[in-house]
């Protein structure tokens, strides 16, 4: 054999081996993890996303996975460094096209945002879509761990998990109150929407020390409620992201509003921090705050 039939051969199989090594890494980093529909979802790890979820990107941040990230929506404004991604309208309608363009490893999403038929649309692009529900505490720190597993950041998911555990146990072992207000938290003054009990805000609030009125069973996180219902429930204390000016609406559309114990008190309180409705890492400095609120802590 002479020494350029060698050559070649020798290059042939280095070839052969090169494509080898490389399916079977392929096959390593492929996992399939469950996502909060209980659909199986492939997902080739570390992941490269795209979050259309402000809480989803919140957390991403915090763990460290901000290089993973392609493009955000248009509502994700924190921290502050997300403002120098690339952005992904999803109001009025998700821009399916950018999304394709950018062809993510995954398009991560949250139940309570976005409805399931937005599957098939994804399926049809072959980009695989990831939910992620929020309805107390325990589910935010479930989201950590499984989007630390998604973007090859599991160390630093357990540690702010562990972190956040840390800061939560400190809190409760320190409020034990004997009174828990009783309060009404709206999110929409126009319909009013209030904050149902099987909400991830309903469960803070509940560790802050507040008694939700919203007592009844509702297949909506957030069910609408309407002015003869705030009447005879009579909340002590309304919340309401929005500031100010959100009061100000409120009572002007519902008037007869007036009449609860929560405006003749002074206790219907504007709050501003967008944390305030986002299930993300945030959420123990929501619930402090919350606490002052319901104790007169801080003043609106």
């Amino acid at each position: 054999m002479n020494f350029a039939l060698k050559l070649q051969l020798l290059f042939l199989i280095i070839i052969f081996l090169a494509g080898c090594h490389s399916v079977s890494e392929k096959k390593v980093n492929n996992n399939i993890l469950t996502d909060d529909l209980q659909r199986e979802v492939s997902v080739n790890i570390p992941a490269s996303v795209i979050s259309l979820v402000p809480s989803i990107t919140e957390i991403l941040y915090a763990i460290g996975a901000e290089s993973t990230i392609l493009a955000v929506s248009q509502a994700c404004s924190y921290p502050p460094e997300v403002k120098n991604k690339n952005v992904v309208t999803t109001y009025p309608a998700i821009d399916y096209e950018s999304i394709y363009r950018i062809k993510p490893d995954l398009v991560l999403v949250s139940t309570e945002i976005f409805q399931q038929d937005i599957i098939h649309r994804f399926e049809e692009l072959s980009i695989p879509v990831f939910f992620l529900a929020f309805h107390d505490k325990n589910d935010i720190f479930k989201a950590i761990k499984k989007l630390g597993e998604i973007t090859g950041n599991d160390s630093k998911a357990l540690q702010i998990s562990d972190s956040l555990k840390n800061l939560l146990n400190s809190f409760i072992s320190v409020h034990n109150h004997s009174t828990h207000p009783r309060t009404l938290i709206l999110v929409s003054n126009d319909p009013l929407i209030a904050v149902g009990k099987n909400s991830f805000i309903s469960d803070l609030l509940t560790i802050s020390g507040g008694n939700n009125i919203i007592d009844f069973d509702s297949p909506d996180a957030y069910p609408q409620v309407s002015r003869e219902f705030i009447l005879k429930a009579d909340p002590e204390i309304i919340l309401m992201p929005g500031g100010k000016k959100s009061i100000n609406k409120i009572f002007y559309t519902f008037p007869e509003l007036s009449k609860t114990k929560a405006y003749l008190n002074k206790s219907v309180i504007g709050i501003q921090s967008e944390a305030f409705v986002r299930p993300s890492t945030r959420f123990v400095e929501v619930i402090k705050e919350l606490h002052e609120y319901l104790y007169n802590e801080k003043k609106n």
